[in-house]
Formats: C-alpha cells, sequence, structure tokens
C-alpha cells in the first residue's frame, strides 16, 4: 500500500512523459551527420531514442534490421516501418555486410520477437553463396525457413527461442504466441500484418 501511494503522487508526471514521448523538440531539424539530411526517424526498441535522418537510422541499424523504423510525418505523429521502407534491402550471406556479387532484392516476410515484417532481402551470391540453396543461405543467416522448398518466409531464432521458454512455462500454443507476434506488429488492424500461409493465423 506504501508503494501504491508513493506512485500516485507520480502519475500525472507518469502521462505527461508518456505523451512527450510521442513528439521530439530535434523533428525536421538537421541531422548531426553533416549530410544535410533532416531528422525524421527514430528506434524504440534501442536504449537510445534520439531522431535521426534515415541514413543515420540505415547505418546504426545495418545489424539490427528488424528494429522498427518510426518515421514522422508532416500531419504529426511517427508511422511504424520496416527498414526496407527506408530504402535498405538486408544482405545475407555475409554477416550483414554486402555481398559484392549480390542477387537483386527477393521479398521476405521475417516473424521476430518484435512482429512480422515484410522486408527485402538480397541472397549472397559470389562463389560460395552460388553452391548453396535458399534455404542454406537463410539457415546460416539465423533465419528458420517456413518451408524448404522455395522459403518466402522465416523464423529468427530468437522467435523460436522465446516460444520455446514460454511454451514450456506457461504451455502458450503456437496459435496464440503467434497471434501475439501479429498484435506486435499491428495491436489494431491486426489483418493488416503480412502473413504467409506457413504461419498465417
Amino acid at each position: 500500500m506504501k508503494l501504491l501511494g508513493e506512485y500516485s503522487s507520480k502519475l500525472n508526471q507518469a502521462a505527461r512523459l508518456l505523451l512527450a514521448r510521442e513528439s521530439d523538440s530535434t523533428i525536421n531539424t538537421l541531422c548531426a551527420c553533416g549530410a544535410g539530411n533532416k531528422r525524421t526517424v527514430r528506434c524504440l526498441e534501442c536504449d537510445v531514442h534520439s531522431v535521426v535522418c534515415p541514413t543515420c537510422w540505415i547505418r546504426r541499424h545495418r545489424y539490427n534490421a528488424t528494429h522498427w523504423a518510426y518515421v514522422w510525418q508532416e500531419s504529426g505523429y511517427f508511422v511504424k516501418h520496416d527498414i526496407s521502407a527506408l530504402g535498405y534491402t538486408i544482405p545475407l550471406g555475409h554477416g550483414g555486410d554486402e555481398c559484392p556479387s549480390a542477387a537483386g532484392p527477393v521479398f521476405l516476410i521475417i516473424a521476430d520477437i518484435n512482429g512480422i515484417h515484410a522486408t527485402r532481402v538480397k541472397h549472397c551470391n559470389c562463389e560460395t553463396g552460388q553452391q548453396l540453396d535458399k534455404w542454406t543461405k537463410l539457415f546460416m543467416s539465423d533465419f528458420f525457413p517456413s518451408t524448404v522448398v522455395d522459403p518466402q518466409s522465416v523464423f529468427t531464432f530468437r522467435l523460436l527461442r522465446q516460444f520455446s521458454i514460454l511454451t514450456l512455462q506457461s504451455k502458450i500454443t503456437p496459435y496464440d504466441y503467434m497471434k501475439s507476434i501479429r498484435r506486435l506488429t499491428d495491436n489494431v488492424f491486426t489483418g493488416n500484418v503480412p502473413a504467409s500461409t506457413s504461419f498465417n493465423v
């Protein structure tokens, strides 16, 4: 009861601080990178939520490509986008770096612990990559393909580990778990969440 009483005095302040998170005084100012681009994108999954230009956001997230990009709209609010909406294509086969002979971008649905991403990837097409099928390339990039032949959707190993722990501890079903992941993507318009026949729930 004492703790509840202490927190009751902070409720108004907490509401103001939460509302303040929906905007930022640096929006549309020039980014610190010096390239002349405006600050319009932020990430709420990183520990620092500073607003930066799209180029800086991509550079910071090359190795965290499934973080959501919150892009400022001129109408006065942030909209959640996948990294490919900023013009980036996720490279496969070189530890997150570009393959010098990458194949053209292809559409891929990635289910991760923070939601379901409709994104673009580039398969490695150099000498080593040409000897591997798509399933192997995806698996070696820490994605578990949902089908063996021409996979169109994948699960991250983070998601599989989390599901394993949750189902062992709380007996959550795969159906309910994927419903939760869809809600993390869009909690209002869940019907708009990208889906594949492999995990369409």
